[in-house]
């Protein structure tokens, strides 16, 4: 007669990688797993190994919390069968049931290398952990608590189809990042947008060259800039705008405001966005759009 062994049930934590311009979200297949319990399975030979995933798709941001700003955890508690394919998949915790949807929805996808029990292909109960982090732009559009990024209901002019300068009310004032510190960093970021008939400042994106860490917040400054409504023809018109913000060290003059303004292009932007001295954190930042919307892009969903 067979003794019997046991079955695990183990918590996984995946590993995250970078994806330009995502919130890093895509599992590693070489993943640690720790073993919390134990479940009865039959003997052989003496060799046991946790499943180790080799496809694991992620989860997009809920839909239904878009614009919220809301980051939170979700953990799936799922049987990885002796062929590596996932059965049985449950929701153990979520912060959201949005998040909990999310993570159930993307898991069921998921490809393992099978767990060994005593030397064989054997099932093993598993749960993963998942963190969602709200995709830039939309902790954007919820700290301003407005429409920062999206598509805009009608093209938007050139400076050149508008035909007349842009008047500015309130111009950039940027906060220069605090983790820098004594390090000296400093230099002028080129930001594109569009000005609504409202002189709100929307679709904010990169242009040339920036220095990573003095990109958010001369994003930030520019994002609270506001402009003369821009009437074209006795309409209210979107208009594209190009202005730089320059970051310098407190110890120095600082907050130099903006330069430049009133000249835009429909060119696409680059560079990158992390950090959290403004209130915000994760994702990226690259262009693209002509001002429709687009600039920040993800997903936001990833093992943890």
């Amino acid at each position: 007669m067979k003794r019997m062994l046991a079955m695990p049930l183990v918590v996984m934590t995946v590993a995250a990688t970078s994806v330009p311009g995502v919130l890093a979200q895509t599992a590693g297949p070489n993943s640690p797993i720790k073993v919390i319990e134990d479940l009865p399975v039959a003997a052989g030979p003496s060799k046991d190994a946790a499943p180790r995933p080799v496809h694991t798709p992620s989860p997009a941001y809920p839909a239904e919390l878009n614009d919220s700003g809301r980051n939170g955890e979700a953990t799936i508690e799922v049987v990885v069968k002796a062929d590596g394919t996932v059965g049985n998949a449950t929701i153990q915790s979520a912060d959201d049931p949005a998040f909990g949807q999310a993570a159930l929805a993307a898991v069921k996808d998921w490809k393992f290398e099978p767990g060994l029990r005593e030397g064989a292909p054997a099932e093993k109960r598993v749960a993963i952990p998942f963190h969602f982090q709200a995709p830039l732009e939309q902790q954007f559009n919820a700290a301003f608590k407005r429409k920062v990024f999206g598509e805009l209901p009608e093209p938007a002019l050139t400076a050149k189809e508008f035909g007349a300068k842009l008047k500015v009310k309130d111009k950039a004032k940027p906060v220069y990042p605090r983790q820098l510190g004594r390090s000296g960093v400093k230099g002028d970021v080129k930001v594109a947008f569009v000005v609504t008939p409202e002189g709100k400042v929307v679709n904010p994106r990169i242009e040339g060259e920036a220095k990573r860490d003095l990109i958010l917040p001369a994003v930030v400054a520019v994002v609270q800039m506001t402009y003369q409504p821009p009437i074209k023809n006795g309409k209210g018109v979107y208009v594209e705008a190009t202005t730089t913000v320059h970051l310098e060290p407190p110890s120095s003059p600082v907050g130099r405001g903006s330069r430049g303004g009133g000249r835009g292009g429909r060119g696409s932007g680059g560079g990158g966005i992390g950090g959290d001295d403004n209130g915000f954190g994760g994702g990226g930042f690259g262009g693209g759009g002509g001002g429709r919307g687009g600039g920040f892009g993800g997903d936001g969903g990833r093992p943890d």
